[in-house]
């Protein structure tokens, strides 16, 4: 499905890979340590911020090879070059 990916998802592919943390990784407003209301962290069930066009093709060229399925980005852009 088209779903954003979540700081959680992305946190494996950056054990996995080394890969560097996106800007704002570590915000405490929407990064992986981002907390609610009450300052319960939650972060890592939102989609994860600051990433690039290519940390993102790096991320589904990773995904694709780790599950053995395809994915890619989505979108009018994307589909424009895909």
């Amino acid at each position: 499905g088209k779903t954003p990916v979540t700081n959680k998802q992305y946190a494996e592919f950056l054990d996995a890979t080394k890969h560097k943390e996106p800007t704002f990784w570590k915000d405490e407003r929407f990064g992986i340590n981002a907390k609610d209301a009450a300052g319960k962290v939650v972060g890592s069930d939102l989609p994860v911020v600051g990433v690039t066009w290519q940390d993102a093709v790096t991320y589904c060229e990773w995904l694709s090879a780790a599950t053995g399925k395809n994915f890619r980005l989505w979108g009018k852009l994307t589909e424009y070059y895909y």
